[in-house]
């Protein structure tokens, strides 16, 4: 009797697990399926098959009657089944989320910029906060942030009131020497100035005090574009900033690259620009500038520059930090890459402290992410130093393509686009990004790249806008490069052959005067 009872409960309980499987599975299946549409039609279908066939033969099972092992192996297997299936679907929405999440749908970007108030720590007249800055003369920097620092000085006003004098500078040369000599009692700088300090004046923020720091955040339109990603060429911007509230600050743009991307031949040129590069600078009346200053106004005017300069119309843009650089290699366990030349580089807090260095030999090695950081960095170690850097970056990237394309790098591609929003600025869409994912995985096809490298120019060292009469390194251009470049462009964006492309050396740089040496040109409003 209490055999025949256990017997019913046993039977019971398999009908009810062969219930909730019947449920379980063919729901699992088709939220698998959902996710894995987002990214490909072919393998959805294949994968639809697939499952399919696999309910089917579950189901048919049922016709086999009082076989306790069959009956045994076939929730066994159908357990194992949708707990794979669960993972699965797991990984794949991340990844989907991590893509959504990457090219958001906001159309506004969030820039913060903060502006600190210095006076001297040695002053025969201590000056300890705001209020007391009543009768005492100011040094405001014009141009570039100068809205920022109008408020700020607004701010000071429902303090001190008008009483004060003021001295307005067009360059940060001179509002430092009048600083350090007394004309001026306080100075109202953006933080991202300490960029500029000279070894005259790397001491700045150890000799004075900050007061007060105004921090500003302001929102522009992110201008997007209708290009169809997978079947019309476009090009891609990419800015990289060494600072550590980048992308969210405007900042130096300390690594520049762009990409053109031909989704029909699935095929990418690169072409690696030098940081110095003297070029207009449209923030600042395309006065000539370094490249790498044209980022103290955002992204879009790094873009606007590059477009001026290098003749290029640019459809896309990512800002990136180098401190994602770090998580991002740990996250993937580390990059196999080749040291070019061996170095030693601050860590990635610039300490110059002996234990925190990070010292690397040439040669194929495996990088943790500091590591990583400090070989993107560096360029003090090498002859050409921007060149030689802007070849160790492309290194790094090579390293990291080649661990995602591993079997262990794919499982934490999850992990990677959720480190991404936090570090990364673009203005793809979602749709964008999408539909170019799903070519890719339905195609399953190979991509060809090359590289161009602008290296023929040379350094020099002449005033900037940013800067004024301040004298920094800077990189002409070789003219031919440009030449080379758009020609280069205009094959692609056409469809042309070498032999069918024409253009006018004599006119290719006609909106600008232009300073030439041995086929170098300075770009000059």
């Amino acid at each position: 009797m209490i055999q025949n009872k256990q017997k019913k409960q046993k039977i019971l309980w398999g009908r009810v697990i062969d219930c909730l499987l019947l449920v379980v599975y063919p729901a699992i299946s088709i939220y698998l399926l959902l996710m894995i549409n987002k990214f490909t039609d072919k393998y959805t279908m294949i994968a639809g098959v697939v499952l399919f066939i696999i309910y089917a033969g579950y189901l048919l099972t049922f016709f086999i009657k009082n076989n306790i092992k069959i009956e045994v192996i076939r929730k066994v297997i159908m357990i194992i089944l949708c707990g794979c299936l669960l993972f699965a679907s797991s990984l794949v929405k991340g990844i989907s989320d991590g893509i959504g999440n990457l090219s958001s749908t906001d159309t506004q970007e969030k820039t913060v910029v903060n502006i600190d108030v210095l006076v001297l720590k040695d002053r025969d007249t201590p000056i300890e906060s705001i209020d007391e800055l009543k009768d005492y003369t100011l040094g405001f920097q014009s141009g570039d942030q100068s809205k920022s620092i109008t408020q700020a000085e607004e701010e000071v006003q429902k303090i001190i009131g008008n009483d004060y004098a003021r001295y307005e500078y067009n360059d940060y040369s001179t509002i430092f020497h009048d600083y350090y000599n007394g004309y001026v009692d306080a100075i109202f700088i953006n933080q991202n100035q300490k960029n500029y300090l000279t070894e005259e004046y790397a001491s700045l923020y150890e000799d004075s005090i900050v007061l007060k720091t105004y921090t500003y955040t302001y929102t522009t339109n992110i201008e997007g574009n209708n290009i169809d990603v997978t079947k019309e060429k476009f090009t891609v911007y990419i800015s990289a900033s060494d600072e550590p509230d980048a992308p969210a600050s405007n900042s130096l743009s300390d690594m520049n690259m762009l990409m053109i991307i031909d989704p029909t031949t699935n095929h990418i040129t690169t072409i690696s620009i030098p940081r110095d590069s003297y070029i207009p600078n449209p923030a600042l009346d395309n006065y000539s500038d370094k490249l790498t200053h044209t980022g103290n106004d955002g992204v879009t005017n790094t873009v606007a520059a590059v477009e001026q300069a290098l003749q290029i119309e640019i459809d896309f843009y990512v800002k990136i930090s180098f401190s994602s650089l770090i998580e991002i290699v740990d996250t993937l366990g580390g990059i196999d890459v080749n040291v070019l030349i061996s170095f030693t580089e601050q860590d990635e807090y610039r300490s110059f402290e002996p234990e925190d260095l990070i010292t690397l030999q040439a040669g194929e090695q495996h990088l943790d992410g500091r590591q990583a950081l400090a070989y993107a960095r560096h360029r003090d170690s090498y002859v050409d130093q921007d060149l030689g850097r802007n070849q160790a970056q492309v290194e790094v990237m090579k390293g990291i393509i080649k661990r995602l394309m591993t079997v262990d790098g794919i499982n934490k591609i999850d992990n990677v686009l959720d480190l991404l929003p936090s570090y990364t600025i673009m203005n793809f869409s979602n749709s964008q990004i999408s539909s170019f994912v799903k070519k890719q995985v339905d195609e399953m096809e190979g991509w060809t790249i090359n590289s161009i490298q602008l290296s023929n120019g040379r350094s020099d060292l002449a005033t900037t806008a940013s800067t004024g009469s301040l004298e920094l390194s800077i990189y002409y251009l070789s003219k031919n490069d440009l030449v080379k470049l758009s020609g280069v462009y205009n094959i692609i964006e056409n469809d042309q052959t070498l032999s069918e492309m024409t253009f006018d050396l004599n006119h290719l740089f006609e909106d600008y005067s232009t300073y030439e040496d041995n086929g170098l040109v300075e770009l000059v409003h």
